[in-house]
């Protein structure tokens, strides 16, 4: 079953990979994935930004986040979601 769940009023989700996790804890996988996407976008000047990936150049850092997310995903799973997973309880 996909989307949102109702169990004892607890908004639970299932994530990409199927997993059920609470709405919290998708709120932090979120956070720590964006802190990583900065971490990986250089601002080169005033509306312009690069992704550290692979040198392309981007007019919004919005578009950075994106394209990692599209095309550098794999580093993305290696580096935030596989140690978000192993510390987090069920």
């Amino acid at each position: 079953m996909n989307g949102l769940l109702l169990i004892e009023d607890l908004i639970i989700r299932r994530n990409k990979r199927g997993a059920i996790i609470k709405e919290t804890d998708q709120k932090r996988l979120d956070d720590l994935r964006i802190s990583y996407y900065k971490s990986k976008t250089e601002m080169i000047r005033a509306e312009r930004y690069r992704c550290l990936f692979c040198d392309k150049l981007f007019v919004g850092e919005a578009y950075v986040f994106n394209h990692i997310e599209n095309r550098h995903m794999s580093y993305v799973i290696d580096d935030v979601d596989k140690k978000f997973y192993s510390k987090l309880e069920y």
